[in-house]
């Protein structure tokens, strides 16, 4: 299953502020993870204001 097919569906996302921290700093020890996950959901528009 494909990043983007998990997101099917979804209207609503709870993102905990720690891994938002993580990709703005650019942290090397977690980027590779929570990178693929906030452009995903970046691009797929998920987060509303």
């Amino acid at each position: 299953m494909k990043l983007t097919d998990s997101f099917q569906g979804v209207t609503r996302l709870f993102l905990d502020s720690a891994p938002v921290i993580y990709y703005i700093e650019e942290n090397t020890r977690y980027l590779s993870i929570v990178e693929p996950i906030t452009v995903t959901v970046m691009v797929a528009n998920t987060i509303r204001y």
